[in-house]
């Protein structure tokens, strides 16, 4: 489990609990009486976190990819060695 800092809850948590803020923060945006500065900076924050989530995202999604890479190759080598154990005790 990935523990942030000082608060005991998993990422994955922490980011549930901020996707549910958000959700209500959305309904309130829209209801106005934001100044156009602060919205300015919050979708400043957002499109900054995003792009970091993207870059993680696509970094996760080639280590996986990678991983089964590896799997495959390592278990089609174990099986040609085999075959050639095999042809050379014949």
């Amino acid at each position: 489990m990935e523990v942030c800092g000082t608060d005991r809850r998993s990422i994955a948590e922490r980011l549930k609990a901020t996707t549910d803020e958000l959700q209500k923060l959305e309904k309130l945006v829209i209801s106005g009486g934001c100044a156009p500065r602060v919205l300015c900076a919050f979708r400043d924050a957002v499109d900054s976190i995003r792009q970091t989530a993207w870059a993680v995202q696509q970094v996760v999604l080639e280590l996986a990819w990678r991983r089964e890479f590896l799997q495959i190759l390592d278990m089609s080598l174990t099986t040609e060695r085999r075959w050639w154990g095999t042809m050379r005790a014949r």
